[in-house]
């Protein structure tokens, strides 16, 4: 079974495809030069529709895995048309070429799309954007479930890993700050059930292999801010738990001028956990794996 991936040297990507290329034929494409030994690369931008076409046309993939996104929100706020030239527009293609081709499209997309005043949103509850990036996500989700396709969509929040040096996550950026006994500031009163990114690529091949489709939200257990957050990583991590200072949102905006984020997006995972029989990873246990995988991957470039 064809899997093409776009944003595969991703974050989220890059995992997924460490997990899941022996179970699928993997063709990841993208724009960067990053390569992927274990799979097929190809040259991929979704804002070019005669490209699109001609990937589906060559591939013919029978699942379309669609993580390509720009989801820095300073940046969706700044250059609006870039941001809808790509999360918008790009998703468009590809589920007008996923539609023609009868590809299942599975679509990433973000508890952000909800106002954030309550959390422990459902897959059924009203979305409510409440910044640019949000926007267009929503405007994607809604491309996606009238587009005439197979589809799924898969909204989470925060995903973090083990082993990435391109990007940092919302949990590896507390690391070496603490190792080096750095003081951290962190929000106190805005509320996350963030995710290990190895549990998304575990539904996805649950989603594939039981054909399920509708809106599936993916999140760990712990219900935390992200005091306790920090806390947490210096805990597993065997470092100084009081480093971790908190602030309110309210003063963490008015000293960053950074786009406002909701305080509460937290995702209900029932349904997934129903429906897929995925079982999701408390936030001690997600941290107790990452840094059982750095350990090994430590050891394997010592060798």
């Amino acid at each position: 079974m064809k899997l093409l991936i776009t944003g595969g040297s991703g974050l989220i990507g890059s995992r997924i495809i460490e997990l899941l290329h022996q179970d699928f034929e993997i063709v990841s494409g993208d724009r960067t030069s990053h390569q992927n030994r274990e799979i097929k690369n190809i040259f991929l931008d979704i804002t070019d529709k005669n490209r699109v076409s001609e990937v589906f046309i060559q591939e013919n993939p029978d699942i379309v895995l669609h993580l390509a996104a720009i989801a820095d929100l300073e940046l969706c706020e700044k250059d609006h048309n870039l941001a809808t030239k790509i999360n918008v527009e790009g998703t468009r293609s590809l589920v007008i070429e996923s539609k023609s081709h009868n590809s299942h499209f599975i679509f990433m997309s973000t508890g952000f799309v909800f106002k954030g005043d309550r959390g422990n949103y459902k897959e059924e509850d009203k979305p409510e954007p409440q910044n640019f990036y949000a926007e267009t996500k929503y405007q994607a989700e809604e491309i996606v479930k009238n587009g005439g396709c197979k589809y799924s969509i898969i909204r989470i929040n925060y995903p973090y890993r083990a082993n990435y040096p391109l990007k940092n996550d919302c949990v590896r950026w507390m690391i070496p700050k603490l190792q080096n006994k750095e003081e951290i500031t962190v929000v106190k009163d805005q509320f996350l059930k963030p995710i290990f990114i190895d549990k998304i690529a575990e539904g996805i091949r649950l989603i594939i292999k039981n054909k399920k489709q509708g809106v599936f939200h993916f999140a760990d257990t712990s219900y935390v801010n992200w005091v306790d957050l920090a806390r947490g990583v210096a805990e597993v991590f065997g470092l100084d738990k009081s480093l971790v200072k908190g602030i309110t949102y309210s003063k963490y905006i008015e000293k960053t001028k950074r786009t406002k984020a909701p305080l509460d997006v937290s995702l209900n995972t029932e349904k997934t956990a129903k429906e897929l029989g995925l079982k999701m990873l408390s936030l001690k246990q997600g941290l107790e794996e990452i840094k059982k995988q750095t350990k090994e991957k430590n050891s394997e470039l010592k060798l």
